[in-house]
């Protein structure tokens, strides 16, 4: 039987629908899951690439064309793969974010984000085991 690891974050993380992209000016990820205070994110990058310290993203989901913008992030956790491959300089590159200086405005779009895109519908936490905005 495998023992629960007890969560530490102060918001629980929740996987959303696979759809959902975070974006910048120049990158689109995949949201790994999400919770109130950040967002875990994978991409595919040049190794010429790299992120900066403060971003802000935008939260979409492709499918039902609904988002979140605009939300100030710090970099928190950045770890890189290298595809080793002649022909190629890129990197499997999964990243936190978290979410600094929302506004109350932006708090309340962020939880009804997660709210709509959540896998399970009702907002349920992940259980965890061993284991562009326009301003240049």
């Amino acid at each position: 039987m495998k023992a629960m690891h007890k969560e530490r974050r102060r918001n629980p993380r929740y996987k959303l629908n696979k759809d959902v992209l975070s974006i910048n000016q120049e990158i689109l990820a995949e949201v790994m899951d999400i919770s109130k205070s950040g967002v875990a994110c994978q991409c595919l990058m040049s190794t010429r690439k790299s992120l900066p310290d403060f971003v802000e993203i935008e939260l979409l989901n492709c499918e039902l064309g609904t988002s979140v913008e605009c939300l100030p992030c710090r970099m928190v956790r950045c770890n890189k793969k290298f595809i080793l491959d002649a022909f190629t300089s890129t990197m499997i590159m999964s990243f936190s974010l978290e979410f600094k200086n929302l506004t109350a405005a932006q708090r309340k779009e962020l939880a009804r984000f997660i709210r709509n895109n959540s896998l399970s519908g009702n907002e349920q936490p992940l259980q965890i085991s061993k284991a562009g905005c326009g301003s240049p």
